[in-house]
């Protein structure tokens, strides 16, 4: 895991390095929706996505209705790496599941 990734910035600036991350936005490096914030911020186009907390998945149905999306979706986690937590769903069944499996 890159579990390091949350303090590296931290720990630069406490060490007084001149070459750091935005203190404000470390946090941004590791959330995925925090990081498409931060990009839609700074003027540049992002896909459309839904932050997620139900644990029985209920929250999907709206989330894809409300984004105007069409299946294929993915599903993934906010703070994973790589492919972990990763899902190409191809039915609402499928993107409730992985998204209740994935917030539990």
């Amino acid at each position: 895991r890159e579990s390091a990734v949350d303090y590296s910035d931290v720990l630069a600036a406490l060490l007084g390095l001149h070459v750091h991350n935005d203190l404000g936005l470390s946090s941004a490096r590791r959330d995925k929706g925090l990081m498409k914030t931060a990009v839609a911020n700074a003027g540049l186009r992002v896909a459309k996505f839904a932050r997620l907390t139900a644990q029985d998945g209920s929250d999907v149905p709206n989330a894809i209705k409300s984004l105007e999306l069409d299946f294929p979706v993915v599903v993934k986690t906010p703070r994973g790496m790589s492919t972990m937590d990763v899902y190409i769903c191809g039915s609402m069944e499928e993107a409730v599941s992985r998204s209740g499996e994935i917030v539990r």
